[in-house]
């Protein structure tokens, strides 16, 4: 955003803030105090241009994060709920090479900023190589902590993160020594992540290698972690569950997986209840 347009976002909220603050309190009906001119007011929070400008970098950093792959850089720019999304996304990075990608940012506008929270108009896409559509970007909702704007919310891929990603998802089954227990579900538009933590106290390793996602009556293949998973005896291990294609959130949704170990076999079938 140009410097002009910065100052005239900043004038507009400074005469916003005027018109609403003008003139003596009244006194209310049926209220037993009178306000005076003595009465303490609350200062309005003062905006300015610098602030519009941190606003602006926090979002174009966020893009480049998003660009590079940069799960530190994510985690620093935004809220504990977005960062918890994010930090699913860098499993499947860590298991998959990452192509070249070019970012391009068509418009980028401060629209509003109210008592430490503001909404931003994007329009970005990441272009990656080998990949047939892009990664676009329609709007931002950021929030002051700790004197940095953070992004707390985000519509990305026409799909606005705070109602896809529950990261209070719940689930849990365990068989024969293997416990499995979702921690996350994430629908994205063109793919769904259940987030798990599985547990073995099996005589032996335990191998996943399918899984299922029931929703709406209707199965959705996928897979366990890149395409299968190892859990070593008395041990636990972060991992996902992977379904391609553009799954709704409708009902009740359930994951159905299998694990090995040795000759035995059991099978989960887990219902989901999505929550956060």
């Amino acid at each position: 955003m140009s410097g002009l347009s910065r100052t005239s976002l900043f004038l507009a909220l400074v005469v916003a803030a005027a018109s609403c603050g003008g003139g003596q309190p009244s006194s209310v009906p049926g209220s037993s105090k009178v306000p005076t001119s003595s009465s303490p007011s609350r200062p309005e929070p003062t905006i300015g241009p610098d602030d519009i400008a941190a606003i602006e970098k926090t979002v174009r950093d966020l893009l480049e994060a998003d660009r590079t792959s940069n799960p530190a850089e994510l985690k620093r720019l935004t809220t504990d709920e977005v960062a918890i999304a994010e930090s699913w996304a860098a499993r499947i990075i860590a298991n998959e090479p990452q192509p070249t990608a070019e970012l391009t940012v068509d418009q980028l506008s401060v629209d509003s900023v109210v008592a430490g929270e503001a909404e931003v108009t994007v329009e970005a896409e990441i272009r990656f190589a080998g990949v047939p559509e892009p990664l676009t970007y329609q709007s931002m909702s950021l929030r002051l902590e700790d004197g940095l704007w953070k992004v707390a919310d985000l519509k990305r891929d026409g799909l606005v993160l705070s109602e896809n990603a529950f990261t209070e998802a719940t689930g849990r089954q365990e068989r024969n020594g293997v416990e499995v227990e979702v921690v996350g579900y994430w629908r994205r538009r063109r793919s769904t992540l259940v987030v798990a933590t599985v547990t073995n106290h099996a005589a032996d390793q335990a191998i996943g290698f399918r899984s299922s996602l029931i929703v709406g009556g209707k199965q959705h293949d996928g897979d366990v972690g890149p395409s299968s998973v190892t859990v070593a005896r008395d041990a636990a291990l972060d991992t996902y569950f992977y379904f391609q294609g553009d799954i709704p959130v409708t009902g009740k949704p359930r994951l159905v997986t299998s694990f090995t170990w040795g000759s035995e076999e059991s099978s989960f079938d887990i219902p989901i209840t999505l929550a956060g």
